[in-house]
């Protein structure tokens, strides 16, 4: 058997619920500060959009980043049970 397989893909917590949560999210605020930018500060298409695009992925690194910790501080207060010491 390859170690491969028992390894993580750094994709792995975008197929979870809150890494799906983590990109609606993210695209909503994204969209949400492309409409801003463009109607409030009147400034062009190509400026919403790249605004837009940096907070979407902003949102999902920072919701990534918590996911991550949050899980890892969870995995380190669980009790081992298998396999027992010898």
């Amino acid at each position: 058997m390859s170690d491969k397989a028992f390894k993580a893909s750094r994709w792995q917590s975008f197929m979870s619920t809150a890494g799906l949560v983590s990109v609606i999210a993210g695209a909503i605020a994204g969209v949400f500060t492309g409409i801003v930018v463009k109607t409030v500060v009147g400034s062009s298409v190509t400026v919403a959009v790249v605004l837009g695009i940096v907070i979407f992925v902003a949102n999902v690194a920072a919701m990534r980043r918590y996911h991550v910790q949050t899980w890892t501080a969870a995995e380190q207060r669980v009790r081992v049970l298998f396999p027992s010491a010898p």
